[in-house]
């Protein structure tokens, strides 16, 4: 449990650092929301120019920061957020085989450590798609992205900071979070964020029948759950 608690604490800056920049980076997206939507969206079958280095001649517009060399920032994105998403994924699959060694050498602990490999595995989870995510904000606005943007945003980062909150709570001995309680209380308070969002797209994309547009101001609405998470976390933490 110390060595999954470790791994976990070790990756909270790290999912601090792609937080900021990617609330950043959506609100400069949504700067020009309407006109990307409205007058810019390209069709299926609007191609890429020809004269634009390390992109093919067939490639879809929206695509084009995902390789155009004059664009470095989109490259250098995806490459960082490519090797944190393999990161994860490498920490998952630690901490899945950890667990599997400590069940098959120990009878005792087996039950005893189920609750905290699946809260873990939750947050590993989690910061994977946190990564994956940054690719839906270097391809470019469209109807398609933006729903995609709103939701998985803050429901990603809800689910990381909930399985932390969950795990602080444990082992500061809250009866609530011991066992398996601990992933079933990580999933109550991320089913919270999943509400909210969903209720947001709803309500635009649904009964107003809107474009997904969305204001500075509503995306900060968003996220106020979320830092909470945040900040509660980050108090209980001081406590170790």
């Amino acid at each position: 449990m110390k060595m999954a608690f470790s791994s976990a604490m070790h990756l909270l800056p790290v999912v601090l650092l792609f937080y900021v920049p990617l609330t950043c980076l959506c609100q400069t997206a949504n700067g020009n929301t309407s006109n990307t939507i409205t007058t810019s969206a390209p069709s299926s079958n609007v191609t890429f120019p020809k004269d634009v280095p390390g992109c093919g001649r067939e490639l879809n517009l929206i695509y084009r920061h995902l390789c155009d060399r004059r664009a470095a920032w989109g490259i250098v994105l995806e490459t960082l957020a490519s090797a944190g998403f393999l990161f994860s994924l490498g920490l998952l699959l630690a901490l899945l085989v950890w667990s599997l060694w400590i069940c098959t050498s120990s009878r005792n602990q087996r039950g005893s450590i189920g609750g905290t490999v699946a809260s873990m595995t939750m947050f590993f989870l989690a910061t994977a798609g946190i990564f994956a995510i940054t690719f839906s904000f270097i391809i470019r606005l469209t109807p398609e992205t933006c729903p995609t943007r709103l939701f998985l945003f803050s429901v990603l980062f809800a689910l990381a900071f909930s399985c932390l909150l969950a795990r602080c709570l444990a082992l500061l001995g809250f009866g609530a979070a011991r066992g398996w309680g601990e992933p079933a209380l990580a999933l109550g308070l991320f089913t919270v964020q999943v509400i909210i969002s969903t209720q947001w797209l709803i309500v635009v994309l649904v009964r107003d029948k809107k474009p997904c547009e969305h204001s500075q101001e509503e995306f900060v609405m968003l996220q106020i759950y979320v830092l909470c998470l945040l900040a509660i976390s980050l108090i209980l933490s001081l406590h170790f």
